[in-house]
């Protein structure tokens, strides 16, 4: 992936950036949009049912493979898409309708994550969610140029099949022994996975690359606490995390957290600030 030069400035105690090591604000507006389409009509793309897919910078993406699933315990709704112009392939699954499905599903059981990583395991319902939509993602992906940077994209529940398929691919293409093409992971207000093995999965999978995994989670949103992280092989957050919050002047802006959890970000805040609202809005995505 291309590297990017960043400003850096001190406030409050963080390294607020205009880039976080190589993501900027307009690239989390562009994958933002794409995230935004898969609430929408995405199967018309650039109609009317789907007002987001004529933003300029996503509208000339071709859909090489769509899927919606409906299997009561397994409910998976996505697309993929090439973007010739910025020379990419984005793999992007829809989140819940309803941000409380998400809140009803706080401490689910976890199971083995079956693609690698001894002792990785993984939220049963995330899994049976990808499970449904993994051979349809993965005829799509089979008819996309491999010279294409590969991102996948996801909000809310969509956001943890994201890392699913990311995971997935990834090792996939370990095991082939391929150098296989650029990925990344872009999730958007995404709840935890799996275990802290499976996080720690995520990270190792990006091969040392900083910029290849962003976990983006805006100010207070409630979502990405859960499920919980309990003691005793609960859940635990993989990836860089990007957080979107105001600074003094009021404008929202990226600060650049650690790996995993870093109580200086979201990991931070109080359960009784946690917020449904902050939810529903992410760079280059609204749904209020």
């Amino acid at each position: 992936m291309r590297g990017w030069a960043f400003v850096l400035v001190l406030y409050s105690g963080f390294a607020v950036m205009a880039r976080c090591s190589g993501v900027g604000l307009s690239d989390l507006e562009h994958w933002g949009r794409y995230a935004a389409a898969a609430y929408e009509d995405f199967e018309g793309w650039g109609s009317r049912g789907c007002p987001t897919c004529q933003m300029d910078d996503i509208r000339d993406t071709e859909l090489v493979g769509t899927w919606s699933t409906t299997e009561p315990l397994g409910f998976s709704r996505g697309y993929v898409g090439v973007n010739a112009a910025r020379r990419e392939a984005v793999v992007v699954f829809r989140g819940s309708t309803h941000v409380m499905d998400a809140l009803a599903d706080a401490q689910a059981a976890q199971t083995q994550w079956p693609q690698g990583g001894e002792g990785s395991r993984v939220h049963v319902g995330f899994l049976l969610a990808y499970r449904a939509a993994r051979a349809a993602v993965r005829e799509a992906l089979a008819r996309v140029d491999g010279s294409l940077d590969l991102v996948f994209v996801g909000h809310s529940l969509g956001g943890a099949q994201a890392a699913l398929a990311y995971v997935d691919y990834m090792n996939g293409v370990e095991e082939e022994g391929e150098e296989g093409r650029a990925a990344r992971l872009v999730t958007f207000g995404a709840p935890r996975v799996g275990n802290a093995r499976f996080a720690r999965l995520v990270e190792s999978l990006s091969r040392g690359a900083d910029e290849s995994g962003w976990r983006v989670v805006h100010a207070n949103d409630a979502v990405p606490h859960l499920p919980l992280a309990l003691p005793g092989g609960g859940y635990a957050h993989g990836g860089r995390e990007a957080w979107w919050v105001r600074g003094g002047d009021g404008v929202r802006v990226l600060r650049e957290c650690g790996a995993g959890e870093d109580a200086r970000c979201s990991a931070g805040v109080a359960a009784w600030r946690w917020s449904v609202a902050d939810h529903l809005e992410y760079p280059g995505l609204k749904l209020i």
